[in-house]
């Protein structure tokens, strides 16, 4: 199923200009009255909001809700792909002492 995309209401970003100083890497902006609506609904429990920069296909910069959240503990699987450990043989030493004399190298 796909991931339904929510894009980030009231926040935007400015082209970059020639003359802008290599120390200011973009400009963003916010509408406020739309982008705390926006903060409000999809804030997590903690009151973290995270909005990932993406760029479209037609080379235009945008930002989406980063809606992620990992499985809890009990949730979690081994993943189908993941292989299963194997079994490791046994490597029975000698029970004597080895001279390092008699060793070839």
């Amino acid at each position: 199923m796909a991931e339904e995309i929510v894009f980030a209401d009231g926040m935007g970003l400015t082209e970059r200009k020639d003359n802008t100083p290599e120390f200011v890497i973009n400009k963003f902006y916010f509408n406020a009255d739309k982008f705390s609506k926006f903060l409000q609904e999809n804030k997590s429990e903690k009151g973290w909001v995270y909005v990932d920069m993406l760029m479209s296909q037609k080379g235009v910069p945008y930002f989406k809700l980063n809606n992620f959240k990992p499985l809890k503990k009990d949730e979690a699987t081994t993943p189908a792909w993941k292989p299963k450990a194997k079994a490791v043989e046994t490597i029975e030493y000698p029970e004597e002492d080895i001279n390092p004399d008699d060793v070839p190298f």
